[in-house]
């Protein structure tokens, strides 16, 4: 019997296949077929499925303590950024207490810094009020007379409404199969007519996108505006109460400001040092765990495969798997598992229902989206399908049986001329030949009229 060595990542990948093929013979093909294998001492391929049988166990630990010591060491970083968050917000709220405290009695200077601010909100408040004014002017009225940007909207709209009925309008005028010079003198038009409506959409767009953006720009200056009127009144509040503080003999830093306020943020930032502190005691302690069971794990894998005789392969025992692809969406035919056709008209994979023309060929798809063969009833109408769904025009037999599509492909009833002779067909679709038909005439075994 041939004999082959594995390493680790041939043993893991041949456990994967085993479990898929049950027979021995279909899995020693596997084994000899496999590219890649290392010689590191022989094995018989008979002993291959207990070898990695008995591997497995130990992959599956030594992964688990991988994947605990990642989560550990990531916890653990998380913990030490949020001590530093913590440490930096404790420390900013140390210095507001010491600037407050330094600043206690300055009532002055804080009066002339609110004034400096004042004027610096007054000047922002003048400049985004001006842009404002120039926005809405630009976007126009909405209600009433429309202007502006609103105005040009609907002229954009009105031009594509025009423009698609016009598209409309010629594909109504659409020429039937058979006529090729009038076919292409259309499909021309088509193409014509399209871009324009093409370039009319764009405008639409462009002038719809335009509207929104203005409008978007409008109510977030009206808000800027709003939010700095407010600012500006808040400032105006301050400097009185500082005026105030200043002839009490009493110096506040703002308005509703107080020392007791700033203590209560910093005993309150200690407070989260501590507790980010103890988080990260605790994510040292569980980091220090994972790293010692993984390093009992992985001891206890290279334990295994040598005493089962296969390479150890640390990279390849760990190694993830991987997610499954997703599919890439085909446009136009597409077969599924079950067989069945289907036609895709977006990215979306969304199929086509009821009528498709492909290259000048109808083909139908039920509501599930699955081309149809044989015969298919639709509106009331008749019609057959080929077997490669085509829609079939003229003569068919089936089942021993003729009938006849006219060129829409709509199965004929009643009486018909086809060549310059008259048939009849029953009501079924069936031709009637050698007989006489229900309104007393004789037609031969071709089901011509005699």
């Amino acid at each position: 019997m041939k004999k082959v060595l594995l390493t680790s990542a041939v043993a893991l990948a041949a456990f994967g296949a085993v479990q898929a093929v049950s027979a021995d013979d279909s899995y020693a093909t596997l084994i000899k077929d496999a590219l890649g294998v290392k010689v590191s001492g022989e094995v018989k391929v008979d002993d291959a499925v207990a070898k990695v049988r008995a591997l497995q166990p130990v992959v599956n630990a030594l992964r688990a303590a991988n994947s605990t010591l990642q989560a550990s060491t990531k916890a653990q970083k998380a913990a030490e950024e949020k001590l530093t968050e913590a440490q930096q917000a404790y420390s900013d709220a140390v210095k507001a207490l010491r600037d407050a405290e330094l600043k206690r009695g300055d009532a002055e200077g804080q009066k002339a810094i609110f004034t400096e601010l004042q004027a610096k909100v007054d000047a922002k408040k003048a400049k985004d009020s001006a842009e404002l004014a120039t926005k809405k002017a630009e976007l126009g009225e909405k209600e009433g007379t429309r202007t502006g940007a609103y105005l040009a909207l609907d002229n954009a709209k009105g031009v594509l409404e025009k423009v698609q009925k016009a598209v409309n309008d010629l594909y109504d005028q659409k020429p039937l199969g058979g006529d090729a010079e009038a076919t292409k003198e259309y499909e021309a038009k088509k193409l014509k007519v399209e871009s324009v409506l093409a370039k009319a959409q764009q405008t639409y767009s462009d002038a719809n996108e335009k509207v929104s953006t203005l409008e978007k720009e409008v109510k977030e200056l009206e808000a800027t505006v709003k939010a700095e009127k407010e600012d500006s009144e808040k400032l105006t509040k301050a400097i009185k109460a500082l005026e105030k503080a200043i002839s009490d003999g009493t110096g506040l830093l703002e308005e509703g400001q107080t020392f007791a306020k700033l203590v209560e943020v910093k005993n309150a930032k200690y407070t989260a040092v501590g507790d980010a502190t103890t988080k990260l005691f605790n994510t040292d302690t569980a980091l220090k765990t994972a790293k010692a069971n993984y390093k009992e794990a992985e001891e206890k894998a290279k334990a295994e495969y040598k005493k089962q005789n296969v390479v150890f392969v640390l990279e390849d025992v760990i190694k993830a798997d991987t997610p499954t692809p997703a599919a890439v969406v085909k446009f136009g035919w597409n077969k599924d598992t079950k067989g069945n056709w289907t036609y895709v008209v977006d990215s979306k994979g969304t199929k086509a229902t009821g009528w498709v023309n492909d290259q000048g060929t109808w083909y139908y798809l039920n509501a599930e989206g699955v081309m149809q063969t044989g015969w298919v009833k639709d509106n009331g109408t008749w019609y057959y399908l080929k077997s490669s769904g085509a829609m079939a025009t003229g003569w068919v037999k089936d089942n021993g049986t003729w009938y006849y599509l006219k060129s829409s492909g709509a199965m004929a009833t009643g009486w018909y001329q086809v060549g310059g002779n008259w048939y009849y067909s029953y009501a079924s679709g069936a031709l009637a030949v050698n007989t006489t038909t229900p309104d007393g005439y004789k037609v031969n075994h071709n089901g011509e009229w005699v």
